[in-house]
């Protein structure tokens, strides 16, 4: 029953893609089709009951990765003509009418090849008609290729104990060739290895397995748990679903999925006996887990103490007293105290202070410190140093166009004349030259920020 119910559906799904006809395009709706012919010369048939125009778009493999296309025509439907070029992986069609019209068969014909194009999907809804555009050139698909190369990337920069949890987020566009924002890899296992390196992948990878030894051990057994074979299925999903999804860095999904391990060391681990849980083994094993709690507690209580701190005395000294105690967010209280610090106005042990945090803060891998503290040394006359901050905040976010257009912002606002801040200047622009002929990206500075380089270059 089971291999005649998979043939019939792969039969269907046949029928589901290949049948098709005509199609109704109504005004503010639009029909968007794929197609894949070969590069070359083509013109476009049609026949409608009114006026349709179309605008053709290719993609190639890089346009599917940045989510662009290249227009090759956009007019009347009738008689329209373009060329696909040599490496093209996917025509797209948007059909648009100024009134409700029928759109009975669109074809197309070049000199080696000739088709058509698919409008109404005689067996499917059409959401899931939608979905099958360019299924063969995949938008999302590939893209998350570049998130898994790209985590790859980052991996190599901390392999055994990882970057910390965020890294991707954090530090992605110093690794990117084009620019675009996501939090997570879509993989969880590469997401393991950044965050974690290879001893946190171990240890995820180790509970999908334990967990799967102990389902099909449970399963051999002949008077096994009736929720054996469910905890099964839902087990290959979830460790299926991690190489694609960001499921298990979704708070809302982490409470099923561990339900369901706990489920199983429920009802597919068979306890130990008596004499192998000896009362030392069980007081050592709360111990431990009284040991871990404690580790992450102490932190956690400091980072609400400190807040408090803060908010009852929200100056200078009420910063210091906060950064001491938090671990969790150091990091804030000392770059808002140097930020408050910017001033020529400050005492001696005010300055020193500042100074001390603005240093620590400076060895940071972050995608904003390095802003605030380039303007922090600048404004307080130590050029080099400021210019080293500028320099470190376009390598870390070098992706983004914003990272290069608010470092030279900064500088027009803290302009120097001196020698080293015009090196400095060179330097930034040099980079991002650099990046440009390196990578699929372009930096683009708008044209006030254009005068200002030619000026400090000139």
């Amino acid at each position: 029953m089971i291999g005649g119910a998979v043939v019939a559906l792969i039969v269907f799904l046949v029928a589901a893609y290949s049948v098709t006809g005509s199609a109704v395009i109504r005004p503010g709706e639009g029909l968007r089709r794929a197609a894949y012919p070969a590069s070359g010369d083509y013109v476009l048939h049609v026949e409608s009951n009114g006026p349709v125009s179309v605008k053709v778009e290719s993609q190639n493999r890089q346009d599917t990765m940045m989510h662009t296309s290249t227009i090759l025509y956009q007019g009347d439907l009738a008689g329209a003509a373009f060329t696909v070029p040599e490496d093209s992986m996917v025509v797209y069609f948007n059909f648009a009418a100024s009134q409700e019209t029928l759109l009975n068969s669109v074809t197309y014909e070049g000199t080696d090849e000739s088709g058509s194009v698919p409008l109404g999907y005689r067996l499917l809804p059409g959401f899931i008609a939608n979905r099958l555009q360019g299924l063969w050139a995949n938008q999302n698909a590939i893209q998350r290729l570049v998130f898994f190369a790209d985590g790859m990337k980052l991996f190599r920069r901390s392999p055994v104990v990882g970057l910390g949890l965020g890294s991707f987020e954090n530090a992605s566009a110093s690794v990117q060739t084009f620019y675009y924002e996501t939090r997570y890899t879509h993989n969880h296992y590469v997401q393991a290895l950044v965050d974690t390196g290879i001893i946190g992948l171990v240890l995820f990878v180790g509970l999908l397995a334990v967990s799967a030894v102990a389902v099909l051990l449970e399963q051999k057994r002949e008077a096994s748990h009736p929720l054996t074979p469910a905890l099964g299925a839902a087990l290959v999903f979830m460790a299926g679903h991690a190489a694609t999804e960001i499921v298990f860095s979704n708070h809302a999904y982490l409470p099923m999925a561990y339900g369901v391990f706990l489920l199983i060391g429920l009802c597919c681990v068979e306890v130990p006996p008596e004499r192998f849980l000896t009362c030392k083994i069980k007081t050592g094993i709360l111990v431990g887990v009284a040991a871990v709690l404690i580790a992450f507690d102490i932190p956690f209580l400091n980072n609400l103490e400190a807040r408090k701190i803060f908010q009852k005395n929200p100056s200078l000294s009420g910063l210091v007293q906060a950064e001491k105690i938090d671990k969790f967010e150091w990091a804030d209280y000392a770059l808002t105290y140097v930020i408050n610090t910017m001033g020529s106005d400050v005492d001696t042990a005010v300055r020193q202070q500042a100074d001390e945090y603005a240093q620590r803060l400076s060895h940071l891998d972050s995608n904003f410190t390095p802003l605030p503290l380039c303007e922090y040394y600048l404004r307080t006359g130590r050029i080099e140093e400021g210019m080293a901050m500028a320099e470190k905040y376009v390598t870390y976010v070098s992706a983004n166009p914003d990272t290069w257009q608010k470092i030279f912002d900064l500088l027009v606002q803290c302009e120097i004349r001196d020698d080293a801040y015009r090196s400095g200047v060179a330097r930034i622009k040099q980079l991002m030259d650099e990046w440009n002929a390196k990578n699929m990206g372009e930096i683009q500075l708008n044209e006030g920020t254009q005068a200002f380089i030619s000026k400090i270059l000139g």
